[in-house]
């Protein structure tokens, strides 16, 4: 819930038409948001633009590149697609009353499965850099397992 809870008050608090989101651990590419803005000049009736992560290292070393499937319901029904939520972001508009994580639950799932029927669109750039460790869910199969 506390992550949930933390992203619902600053979605009230937030004023902007795109919104987007990262962990503590986690960092933003350095041209991210201009790479974003320029995603949904490109794409303006998209709810949601995402792309692709690097795993780091607590050093900040690239491990590995994360290149996402496009968005597919089956896929994310299926537990084959979550898109990175540190590498997503919505349009307030389209998004409209959506834009919001079940605090209840222990993943974005639902809050993906909420926004299904709306245009998202990924693209072919990275966005963000996901830290990797130990304690990270993102990183523990037995998590994905459990979820699905």
């Amino acid at each position: 819930g506390g992550p949930a809870i933390a992203f619902n008050h600053a979605i009230r608090r937030a004023q902007g038409e795109i919104i987007g989101s990262i962990f503590a651990d986690d960092l933003l590419e350095p041209d991210a948001l201009e790479n974003v803005i320029a995603a949904f000049a490109a794409h303006p009736q998209a709810a949601v633009i995402y792309g692709g992560c690097k795993s780091i290292n607590e050093q900040g070393d690239v491990l590995s590149e994360f290149h996402p499937a496009p968005f597919n319901l089956m896929q994310l029904m299926s537990c084959k697609l979550v898109p990175p939520f540190s590498a997503s972001f919505f349009s307030r508009d389209v998004c409209a009353n959506r834009l919001y994580l079940d605090e209840n639950s222990i993943t974005e799932l639902g809050f993906w499965l909420q926004l299904s029927h709306l245009p998202i669109v990924k693209v072919d750039q990275f966005f963000s850099h996901v830290r990797s460790s130990s304690k990270s869910r993102t990183f523990q199969p037995e998590f994905y397992d459990r979820i699905c």
